[in-house]
């Protein structure tokens, strides 16, 4: 096994190779992006050591937890999207965080993002949500979130649920890939 060593950039992609003969991550200062999306990771305690990420890819893994992306408070866009993650916890640290995808997971929750209240975009599909009203009651503190896209969850089978969630999230303004406007207009 070898160190891996960051190169004197403000960000990085790791092949898969590197990923796996990597037993720790050195020079890490000053890296502000991080893509290790399609790598076989299962965890991410060696990314806590980065401390000035920013943007961090880490699509399409098999992680099942993040809970120790917790140290790393100056993410601005996390990626987690196509992994096997049941809760978002890890994030409510993460007052900088601008844009979060998390679909196709299995989340069944997402409170610890109601702490992130720079939030602007919010991906969720395809996973496990099922009580719409624990989502948006977790959604309703980010005063910032623009753009939210829940299809695919069962939550979404609920009578009246663009509606409701356009009415609950006055700063919304896509929803599941659609504008909300006219919406809004009709309504009052």
């Amino acid at each position: 096994a070898q160190l891996l060593r960051v190169p004197d950039k403000a960000g990085m992609r790791v092949t898969k190779q590197e990923v796996a003969d990597a037993t720790g991550f050195e020079d890490v200062e000053g890296l502000t992006e991080l893509t290790l999306a399609n790598k076989y990771v299962h965890e991410v305690g060696f990314v806590a050591k980065m401390r000035d990420l920013r943007d961090l890819n880490l699509a399409f893994n098999e992680l099942e937890s993040i809970d120790d992306l917790c140290r790393n408070t100056k993410l601005c866009r996390l990626n987690v999207a196509h992994n096997k993650l049941r809760s978002l916890a890890g994030t409510e640290s993460m007052a900088q965080l601008r844009s979060i995808r998390a679909s196709n997971n299995r989340l069944r929750g997402v409170q610890p993002l109601a702490a992130c209240h720079s939030l602007e975009e919010c991906w969720l599909q395809n996973n496990k949500l099922a009580d719409l009203v624990a989502v948006v009651e977790a959604l309703r503190a980010l005063p910032r979130l623009r753009n939210l896209v829940l299809m695919g969850n069962p939550c979404c089978d609920r009578a009246e649920y663009r509606a409701w969630v356009i009415s609950q999230l006055p700063s919304l303004q896509l929803l599941d890939g659609q504008d909300v406007a006219q919406e809004r207009a009709r309504r009052r």
